[in-house]
């Protein structure tokens, strides 16, 4: 009943006692170990423990019934590189270069080890507004908003510019005469 391979022990084999193969040792080798030698009338399947990977390795083969394991080293990201995926016992880090701000964006949050600088994109000041700062590689634009004369007791002697708000001034008063000679500018 099933097949049953015999093997026989050297000393054994003048005398004709033959013995029988562990009939799952024919067949594979224990959890953690690979099969090195099949049964034969000379001798019993061989098995060896799976290599064991260190803490800096990854299994890049993993043990079969058949096979080892192969391990391979875990990369080390470069300076210019963060880590955008962590080592498994099955797989290497993977590394990804760290972005870089274009000259239209600012620095919010620089890189680290496991995560990438955040750039966001610089701010530009609306039509009712001046800037206040200049943005910087870490900072944005600050802008303020434009002061807004009231027609009828200010002017405005500075218009406003890119960098500056307007200023406004009150409108000198009327002496007693209920007309203005020179008009407001």
């Amino acid at each position: 009943q099933g097949l049953h391979i015999m093997r026989r022990p050297a000393a054994d084999c003048a005398m004709l006692k033959c013995q029988r193969c562990a009939v799952s040792a024919v067949l594979y080798c224990s959890a953690g170990s690979y099969k090195t030698a099949n049964c034969t009338l000379a001798v019993d399947t061989g098995c060896t423990s799976c290599t064991v990977c260190s803490a800096f390795q990854y299994a890049s083969t993993a043990c079969t019934m058949s096979t080892n394991r192969m391990c391979s080293r875990i990369t080390a990201c470069a300076a210019s590189e963060w880590q955008s995926i962590s080592p498994t016992a099955s797989s290497d880090r993977q590394c990804t270069p760290i972005t870089t701000c274009t000259a239209a964006q600012y620095l919010t949050q620089p890189a680290t080890s496991t995560s990438d600088n955040i750039c966001l994109a610089i701010s530009n000041c609306s039509i009712s507004q001046f800037q206040l700062s200049v943005p910087t590689t870490t900072t944005d634009r600050a802008c303020a908003a434009l002061t807004t004369c009231s027609p009828v007791v200010q002017y405005q002697p500075v218009a406003p510019t890119a960098t500056s708000a307007a200023s406004s001034a009150n409108t000198p008063a009327c002496a007693s005469a209920p007309y203005q000679n020179t008009p407001a500018t």
